[in-house]
């Protein structure tokens, strides 16, 4: 679907497919649990469509995530259609004054989805990232992850939403990332404040998660690998010619700053480290906690994947 040629009334996403009683059902379903900040009367139109856009975007990513992997039948649907879908469906999600719409407008427009789009993509090009110095308790580790198609190590971090707190930021995406809350574990303080590629960077630190805490993401096709890194490690890949130091760019940039808050940080040194036998430690010292599994190749039947040949009306 695309949608480009026409934005008049009579457009219709949904009527391209043919899983129409299953998607709307599932999108029903969404918009039931769809809780957006409408801002009140103080907040102004561009605010409220940044918000908006921003839960189009995390809903969408529940579809793919968990309703179209627990349906196998709910066509895997990207952005723009889902949203297309979505509002042409439950157009009752918009919040007031978000959305004005032209004279051939609806909601599902391809030119007002177009809108959300854009309004999405700007705010996140120069939204400030939040994200957490996560240590074990002898704070000789710190806790990274990689990207499924990434090739650089980073904290676990984020875009910051409209209206978010930085703090609130962190312990989210920590959780979105690597699946536990670690609220309590949070120093007291302002967060840490770095300037790279032109952005603001915001970390809080987290003391004494356990190696051995079971981790993994809550969102899928995001994070591929979850490992805890010893500091030892990283100190020594500041050296230029060091291996291995161009897949730690991002965490070396971060990690002076680190270095100097736990300089200051009471107790530092007076818990032993112990890396429990079970833990698989490589050649540099990571243990790596979690790893995206393999998918297994899926059965082709007639050129068509066995999960989607209840889509054809044969």
């Amino acid at each position: 679907m695309t949608g480009e040629k026409t934005s008049s009334l009579s457009w219709s996403w949904l009527r391209q497919l043919e899983s129409q009683e299953l998607l709307r059902k599932a999108l029903k379903d969404l918009a039931s649990r769809f809780e957006v900040d409408h801002g009140g009367t103080s907040t102004s139109n561009r605010h409220a469509l940044h918000g908006f856009s921003t839960k189009l975007q995390q809903v969408h990513w529940q579809y793919r995530d968990e309703n179209c992997a627990n349906e196998g039948l709910l066509p895997p649907l990207g952005i723009r259609d889902f949203i297309g879908c979505l509002l042409e469906e439950c157009p009752g999600v918009v919040p007031p004054g978000a959305l004005p719409l032209g004279e051939d407008e609806q909601a599902h427009s391809p030119s007002v989805v177009d809108r959300i789009l854009k309004a999405y993509y700007d705010h996140r090009r120069n939204a400030d990232i939040s994200g957490l110095f996560v240590l074990d308790a002898s704070l000789k580790y710190c806790l990274l992850v990689k990207g499924v198609k990434g090739r650089l190590w980073s904290f676990p971090k984020g875009k910051m939403e409209h209206g978010e707190e930085v703090k609130e930021c962190a312990i989210r995406e920590m959780e979105e990332e690597c699946g536990v809350d670690v609220t309590g574990l949070v120093a007291e303080g302002e967060p840490i404040e770095c300037d790279w590629m032109s952005r603001r960077w915001n970390f809080h630190v987290a003391t004494g998660l356990s190696l051995q805490q079971p981790l993994a993401p809550k969102v899928q096709n995001e994070i591929g690998v979850i490992a805890w890194c010893p500091l030892t490690f990283l100190l020594k890949l500041q050296s230029k010619d060091a291996v291995g130091r161009k897949s730690m760019t991002m965490v070396l940039n971060f990690l002076p700053a680190l270095m100097r808050f736990l300089d200051n940080f009471p107790g530092r040194g007076q818990t032993p480290e112990v890396v429990p036998a079970e833990l698989a430690v490589d050649e540099n010292g990571m243990i790596k906690v979690w790893e995206v599994p393999e998918e297994p190749e899926e059965e082709v039947v007639e050129g068509i994947t066995k999960n989607y040949k209840g889509l054809l009306q044969v």
